[in-house]
Formats: structure tokens, C-alpha cells, sequence
């Protein structure tokens, strides 16, 4: 199994906001297989620019978050530069290359935080 914790966060208020539905017929529903985790976490396969792996779901994230194993083995990580900079405009965070995150058909294109996986 690949680790790799990802935070997706829906934003459901934009979508009761809207003044109209949006356009085209409704999607249909998908069923999305998911584990719990050790402390009740719901566990989600998703790919990470067409990458299979396996996600933490946390709907209130603000940002996505990728473990550095996985981001460095598959090329998401900034080169030395791009990592500096990245550090020292997010005071110390670390930011990867963009990456589209896909789930139950879903894709979105994010710009994921690093972390080290002891950290998560």
C-alpha cells in the first residue's frame, strides 16, 4: 500500500449559495470503497496525478497534504530553489508541485503540503 494522507475539503456552502443549479443534468451517485483507520479516520483510494494511493478524508481541511515519501518518489516536490522560496513565503511550510488529486471520479488540481509522515 502507498501512504499518502491527503486533506480534500468540499466546499458544499459555495454550492448552497449559488443563486442557480449548476449546469447540465445532475451527475450520477458513486459509491466510494473506504476503511477505517486506527483512530476512526475513513481511509479513501485516490490517485495523485495518476498515481494510486490511499487518502485520509477530512472535509474541513484547508489544504491538501501529501507525505514526503510518496511526494518525493513521485516528483512532486519543488527542486532546491523552488523549495526555499516555498518555505520562505509560507514561514517554514513546505509546498510541492501542483498535482491533480482524483476520488471516486473526481479530479481536482491542488498545490499539496509537504510533510514528513511522522508528523501526520
Amino acid at each position: 500500500m502507498i501512504r499518502l494522507f491527503a486533506g480534500i475539503a468540499f466546499v458544499l456552502a459555495v454550492a448552497g449559495c449559488a443563486s442557480e443549479p449548476p449546469p447540465g443534468p445532475p451527475l450520477a451517485p458513486v459509491t466510494i470503497p473506504f476503511e477505517r483507520g486506527v483512530q476512526g479516520h475513513v481511509i479513501v483510494p485516490v490517485t495523485v496525478s495518476g498515481v494510486s494511493g490511499y487518502a485520509m478524508l477530512d472535509n474541513g481541511a484547508e489544504v491538501s497534504v501529501v507525505v514526503r515519501d510518496f511526494a518525493e518518489s513521485h516528483g512532486l516536490v519543488q527542486g532546491s530553489l523552488g523549495q526555499m522560496l516555498s518555505k520562505a513565503m509560507t514561514s517554514g511550510f513546505e509546498f510541492g508541485k501542483p498535482a491533480v488529486i482524483g476520488m471516486g471520479g473526481v479530479e481536482e488540481r491542488v498545490k499539496p503540503l509537504i510533510l514528513d509522515s511522522d508528523l501526520l
